[in-house]
Protein backbone atom coordinates (compact mmCIF):
# COMPACT_ATOMS: atom_id res chain seq x y z
CA UNK A 1 0.00 0.00 0.00
CA UNK A 2 1.14 3.52 -1.15
CA UNK A 3 0.82 6.24 0.98
CA UNK A 4 0.46 10.14 0.48
CA UNK A 5 3.11 11.55 -2.15
CA UNK A 6 6.16 13.55 -0.40
CA UNK A 7 5.30 17.09 0.39
CA UNK A 8 1.41 16.58 0.66
CA UNK A 9 0.17 18.30 3.69
CA UNK A 10 -1.57 15.46 5.87
CA UNK A 11 -2.86 17.24 9.37
CA UNK A 12 -3.32 20.54 10.97
CA UNK A 13 -2.53 20.85 14.75
CA UNK A 14 -2.35 23.23 17.22
CA UNK A 15 0.55 23.13 19.79
CA UNK A 16 -1.43 25.25 22.81
CA UNK A 17 -0.14 26.70 26.48
CA UNK A 18 -3.60 26.19 27.62
CA UNK A 19 -5.83 23.77 25.19
CA UNK A 20 -8.98 24.54 27.33
CA UNK A 21 -9.13 28.34 26.48
CA UNK A 22 -7.72 27.57 22.94
CA UNK A 23 -10.12 25.19 22.25
CA UNK A 24 -13.25 26.69 23.31
CA UNK A 25 -12.50 29.59 21.20
CA UNK A 26 -12.36 27.85 18.12
CA UNK A 27 -15.19 25.48 19.07
CA UNK A 28 -17.66 28.85 19.48
CA UNK A 29 -15.90 30.97 16.48
CA UNK A 30 -16.22 28.14 14.06
CA UNK A 31 -18.54 25.31 15.62
CA UNK A 32 -16.22 22.45 15.50
CA UNK A 33 -16.91 20.23 18.18
CA UNK A 34 -14.49 18.55 20.32
CA UNK A 35 -13.36 14.97 21.37
CA UNK A 36 -10.77 14.25 23.78
CA UNK A 37 -8.30 11.69 23.22
CA UNK A 38 -6.47 10.33 26.19
CA UNK A 39 -2.48 10.23 25.56
CA UNK A 40 0.09 8.96 27.99
CA UNK A 41 1.31 12.69 28.86
CA UNK A 42 -2.08 14.01 28.75
CA UNK A 43 -5.61 14.56 26.41
CA UNK A 44 -5.71 15.17 22.40
CA UNK A 45 -8.17 17.32 21.28
CA UNK A 46 -9.83 16.34 17.79
CA UNK A 47 -11.68 18.99 16.07
CA UNK A 48 -14.03 17.70 14.19
CA UNK A 49 -16.54 19.87 11.29
CA UNK A 50 -19.70 17.97 9.93
CA UNK A 51 -18.84 14.97 11.89
CA UNK A 52 -15.44 14.33 10.11
CA UNK A 53 -11.63 14.91 12.37
CA UNK A 54 -10.29 18.33 10.54
CA UNK A 55 -7.40 18.99 12.65
CA UNK A 56 -6.14 18.45 16.57
CA UNK A 57 -4.80 20.00 19.54
CA UNK A 58 -2.29 19.18 22.47
CA UNK A 59 -0.58 21.01 25.16
CA UNK A 60 2.73 22.36 25.03
CA UNK A 61 4.92 20.34 27.66
CA UNK A 62 8.48 20.60 28.45
CA UNK A 63 9.77 18.00 26.86
CA UNK A 64 8.53 19.55 23.32
CA UNK A 65 11.26 21.76 23.77
CA UNK A 66 11.22 25.48 22.52
CA UNK A 67 7.59 25.08 20.71
CA UNK A 68 5.53 27.71 20.25
CA UNK A 69 2.15 28.21 20.68
CA UNK A 70 0.94 27.74 16.89
CA UNK A 71 -0.98 26.05 14.26
CA UNK A 72 1.24 23.74 13.04
CA UNK A 73 1.02 21.97 8.97
CA UNK A 74 2.09 18.14 8.79
CA UNK A 75 3.87 17.44 5.60
CA UNK A 76 3.85 13.68 3.83
CA UNK A 77 7.80 12.23 3.70
CA UNK A 78 8.55 9.18 1.65
CA UNK A 79 8.96 6.68 4.29
CA UNK A 80 9.80 5.83 8.13
CA UNK A 81 13.57 7.13 7.62
CA UNK A 82 12.98 9.68 5.69
CA UNK A 83 11.43 11.21 8.75
CA UNK A 84 15.05 11.21 10.81
CA UNK A 85 17.18 12.11 7.50
CA UNK A 86 15.01 15.44 6.98
CA UNK A 87 15.91 16.17 10.42
CA UNK A 88 19.30 16.28 9.82
CA UNK A 89 18.65 18.33 6.83
CA UNK A 90 16.74 21.09 8.23
CA UNK A 91 19.83 20.99 10.17
CA UNK A 92 22.36 21.43 7.53
CA UNK A 93 20.39 23.93 5.60
CA UNK A 94 20.19 26.50 8.32
CA UNK A 95 16.90 25.33 10.01
CA UNK A 96 16.12 24.24 13.48
CA UNK A 97 14.51 20.88 14.73
CA UNK A 98 12.15 21.73 17.77
CA UNK A 99 10.88 18.48 18.24
CA UNK A 100 13.37 15.44 17.29
CA UNK A 101 11.57 12.45 15.12
CA UNK A 102 9.39 10.27 17.06
CA UNK A 103 6.62 7.64 16.90
CA UNK A 104 2.97 8.24 17.53
CA UNK A 105 1.15 4.89 18.32
CA UNK A 106 -1.11 4.65 15.22
CA UNK A 107 -0.39 7.80 13.60
CA UNK A 108 2.94 7.64 12.81
CA UNK A 109 6.62 9.21 12.52
CA UNK A 110 6.55 12.86 13.33
CA UNK A 111 9.30 15.32 14.02
CA UNK A 112 8.60 19.91 13.96
CA UNK A 113 11.30 22.11 12.37
CA UNK A 114 11.29 25.48 11.66
CA UNK A 115 12.97 27.18 8.71
CA UNK A 116 15.92 30.06 9.00
CA UNK A 117 13.23 32.59 9.11
CA UNK A 118 11.05 30.51 12.00
CA UNK A 119 8.81 29.07 10.17
CA UNK A 120 7.50 26.37 11.51
CA UNK A 121 6.21 23.26 9.92
CA UNK A 122 5.73 19.08 10.78
CA UNK A 123 7.08 16.38 8.84
CA UNK A 124 5.16 13.53 8.94
CA UNK A 125 5.58 9.28 7.31
CA UNK A 126 1.91 8.07 8.24
CA UNK A 127 1.27 4.39 10.12
CA UNK A 128 0.52 1.66 7.73
CA UNK A 129 1.72 2.84 4.90
CA UNK A 130 5.10 2.00 3.18
CA UNK A 131 6.46 4.85 0.68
Amino acid sequence: MSGPAQGTFLWNELAAKDPAKSGALYADLLGWETAEVPMPDGTYTLFRSGGNDSGGMYQILPEHGPMPQAWISYVAVDDVDDVDAAAAKVKALGGEVLTEPFDVPNTGRICIITDPDGGTLGLMKPAGHSG
